[in-house]
């Protein structure tokens, strides 16, 4: 009966592949409530943070800039960093004015202090 050996060497690999599947879906949920407890942080953190979930879609996908898929996910990526460098250029022009008047401060407090020291 070697064709009963085939078919249930066929049958256990039907079982395995079915197997490494449940574990592959197990793997994926997990690792999806990872980043949003991640996301979750970062937000709490003060920090922007979105997570887009693109069912069917193989690692890397955005790469492939021949699906038109990709090209959706690079134009998102794009314009999530550009808005939030323009985010993070702002306020660090902001912090920059605050910090040059602080130093601007400081040095009209130092002039006025030394001008009311006797000299030497």
């Amino acid at each position: 009966m070697a064709g009963g050996g085939q078919v249930r060497a066929i049958r256990d690999r039907i079982k395995s592949v079915a197997s490494t599947a449940k574990v592959t879906r197990a793997m994926e949920l997990v690792a999806a409530s990872k980043m949003r407890r991640a996301q979750d942080r970062a937000v709490q953190a003060g920090v922007e943070a979105s997570i887009d979930v693109w069912p069917q879609m193989p690692h890397v996908f955005p790469l492939f800039d021949w699906l038109p898929e990709s090209r959706q996910a690079m134009s998102d990526i794009a314009a999530f960093i550009a808005k939030n460098l323009a985010r993070s250029n702002r306020q660090a022009a902001e912090l920059g004015e605050l910090a040059n008047a602080e130093v601007l401060q400081t040095a009209m407090t130092m002039d006025a202090s030394a001008a009311q020291r006797p000299a030497l």
